[in-house]
């Protein structure tokens, strides 16, 4: 499918997914463009794009398809919803990233959405790589729904302060070894060198680090007030919002980390398949599709409605100026079929094609 796409978003390759998904389009045979002539689908990655996206398809005349994708709800912030659906609602079709942000864009916003998920960093299993590190954090980590404190409480325990904690972020902790924004090639080095992914986060989209640990074998500790935790990870990988349970469930783990391990790639072999860029970017090609298909019924209806219906004179001779049809409902009176006093039929298929004739006009 050759399709110009308009991207808004965070482009920034470390950080953002947008330069992933262009990678993915391109792969389909689709074109990036920066003009603003000739789109066929204008896509906003996330609330940043939303704004720019809507400006731009107000102002062509030759309306491209929308899709505004919705990452979060941004919950833990005290979001204006209002804002929020009134935007969405210039889409030709919302795009959510998850089953949980789904039923969540349902339940807040009133408004449907279709799911197309997310896409993970280009990184992969490398079993030749020594698990130097014991935990990983990755990304945002200053964010409050993050909770860096519990992984500090954590680190700070008796039993692991000699447990190495690396830190992924474009802003310092000031806790652990810091790395700052690093390379997709130095964070797949760091996946598959950590024995744990920390993700103790809460109420996110979708948590790619926890994808990306799958993948990589580099188990994810997840807990249980995280959006998305049931709907992608076991529940031998789940623990509870807090210190005890959290490091309880890393003994569990250490105690037996080649069975854990063994799981944890195997949910990762599945991943890597659906959640690459290219299958992101083909499915929202089919949401894509699915609102052209629904533009054009909304078309259709409209163009047949706009044919078809009769253009009544005023009374008292009222009748149809196109197809100077006289009101039916007066000939079925006439053809004995209505008894107007009782107002009742002499038979169902009469009162259907008094119906159908008074709705319905035969002249373009």
């Amino acid at each position: 499918m050759s399709v110009k796409i308009k991207t808004f978003g965070d482009k920034n390759k470390e950080t953002g997914q947008l330069c992933r998904l262009e990678e993915g389009f391109l792969s389909l045979n689709c074109e990036i463009i920066s003009s603003d002539d000739n789109i066929d689908l204008i896509y906003a990655h996330g609330a940043v794009g939303w704004n720019h996206a809507i400006i731009l398809h107000h102002s062509l005349n030759k309306k491209p398809i929308l899709l505004l994708k919705v990452l979060d709800l941004g919950r833990h912030t005290n979001p204006d919803y209002l804002v929020m659906r009134e935007k969405l609602k210039y889409a030709d079709l919302i795009l959510s990233n998850s089953e949980v942000i789904k039923n969540e864009i349902k339940k807040y916003l009133c408004l449907d959405s279709y799911t197309v998920f997310d896409c993970i960093k280009d990184v992969y299993y490398n079993q030749n790589i020594k698990k130097d590190n014991d935990f990983l954090a990755v990304g945002r980590l200053a964010y409050s729904e993050k909770r860096f404190f519990l992984i500090k409480e954590l680190c700070l325990l008796e039993e692991n302060k000699n447990k190495k904690l690396v830190c992924c972020d474009s802003s310092d902790p000031n806790f652990g070894s810091f790395l700052g924004i690093v390379s997709d090639e130095k964070l797949n080095y760091l996946y598959n060198s950590s024995k744990f992914v920390l993700c103790v986060s809460r109420e996110e989209g979708l948590l790619l680090p926890m994808l990306e640990g799958f993948v990589t074998g580099c188990i994810p500790i997840i807990c249980n007030d995280m959006s998305t935790a049931y709907e992608f990870a076991p529940k031998k990988f789940i623990c509870e919002p807090n210190i005890e349970s959290i490091n309880s469930k890393i003994k569990e783990i250490e105690n037996n980390y080649l069975y854990f391990h063994k799981i944890c790639l195997e949910y990762g072999d599945r991943y890597k398949k659906f959640f690459n860029k290219k299958q992101i970017a083909q499915n929202i090609l089919n949401a894509f599709t699915l609102a052209k298909q629904k533009r054009e019924k909304i078309s259709l209806n409209n163009k047949n409605r706009n044919k078809n219906i009769h253009n009544w004179t005023s009374l008292p001779n009222l009748h149809c100026i196109k197809c100077n049809l006289n009101n039916m409902s007066d000939y079925g009176v006439r053809m004995g079929w209505f008894d107007f006093l009782n107002k009742e039929w002499d038979s169902k298929e009469h009162e259907n094609l008094i119906n159908d004739v008074d709705q319905y006009c035969l002249v373009n």
